[in-house]
């Protein structure tokens, strides 16, 4: 359970995300909420539970305002259902409450969430001004908006536009309804985009430092790579691991870690 726990929180909390984040990564991972809510509950920081049970108590005011005043229980109980994703109160609390904890633990990386969304309204605003927001260079130029990244390489999104309402949209595709149009962003979502792209370049630019040392590259799976190798010493998984985390100037101080293994066929370790 705490493997389990610990591999959800750095993947569901890492880019913004709360209660309806950990209900995937309860589905994903088979974590059983309601056991976890058991387990932790007698070991989460008072002020984290406190904090949960006034978000929840926030996430109920619409529906009180909406049904008490017609004494409409059976609607009312059915809001406060939704608004808490379908979820006993305490199992609502308890994921809520841990995800405070991590955030309180990672503030560098939940503080740049805003940081970075605050840069790019800025942006668009302010166009064909560079705002430096941490190592991520942020641009509007014509219909682009750009953030560039350690590498010098940059994303793109194209007519982006901060609404009425603060939200950051800009023109791409569109998940559900599977249509182009108006995608809204946030500051987790521009820091995942962020992340995934700087491990691509750290993926993508070793791998010709390990062709050049003859390690034939074979296939990619998402964040593993294979090499075809002659069988002999001089070929080794802790060489090509080094070779991943190389020094490319640009990634210096990023925390790097690798491991490998070798095989006589491809299988998942």
């Amino acid at each position: 359970m705490r493997g389990k726990l610990v591999a959800n929180c750095e993947l569901m909390f890492g880019y913004g995300g709360g209660v309806g984040a950990w209900i995937t990564g309860a589905a994903t991972y088979g974590i059983d909420l309601n056991a976890m809510t058991e387990a932790v509950t007698p070991v989460l920081p008072e002020w984290a539970v406190l904090e949960a049970r006034s978000f929840l108590d926030y996430l109920y005011k619409p529906a009180r305002a909406a049904f008490l005043k017609d004494d409409n229980l059976d609607k009312l109980e059915a809001a406060m259902l939704k608004a808490r994703y379908g979820l006993p109160e305490d199992t609502f609390v308890a994921c809520d409450a841990i995800k405070r904890t991590w955030r309180r633990a990672h503030p560098m990386i939940s503080s740049y969430w805003k940081e970075l969304e605050e840069a790019v309204r800025r942006a668009v605003y302010s166009p064909k001004v560079t705002i430096a927001c941490r190592k991520v260079k942020v641009r509007v130029d014509g219909a682009w908006l750009r953030l560039g990244l350690p590498s010098g390489r940059a994303l793109c999104y194209p007519n982006p536009k901060v609404e009425n309402n603060g939200d950051i949209t800009y023109t791409g595709h569109n998940t559900y309804t599977r249509q182009w149009g108006r995608v809204k962003t946030y500051g987790g979502k521009l820091f995942e985009n962020a992340t995934q792209a700087v491990a691509c370049d750290q993926f993508a630019e070793t791998m010709p430092l390990a062709e050049a040392e003859g390690y034939a590259d074979v296939l990619g799976v998402h964040d593993e790579w294979l090499a075809e190798v002659p069988d002999t010493d001089e070929y080794t998984a802790e060489r090509l691991r080094e070779l991943m985390c190389a020094d490319l100037g640009w990634n210096a101080g990023l925390p790097l870690a690798a491991k490998g293994f070798e095989t006589y066929r491809y299988r998942k370790k």
